[in-house]
């Protein structure tokens, strides 16, 4: 389902947990790479993203991209 601009629970709750095993898995712990992270994932999100196995598909994307 498209982003609608508007959060239900169940999803700022995954949206919260891809964060935190994002910045855990890269080690990541200030604020600013901590919110470039959130900006990464909110950008999948957005562009359709919609479950954990999603982010993750499309983050691993954009690093490979950027390399």
């Amino acid at each position: 389902m498209p982003f609608t601009g508007i959060a239900e629970p169940e999803q700022l709750g995954m949206l919260g947990q891809a964060v935190e095993e994002y910045c855990l898995i890269h080690g990541i712990s200030d604020v600013q790479g901590r919110d470039d992270a959130a900006w990464l994932i909110m950008s999948a999100y957005t562009n359709g993203a919609n479950s954990l196995d999603e982010l993750w598909a499309a983050l691993e994307t954009e690093e490979r991209r950027q390399a």
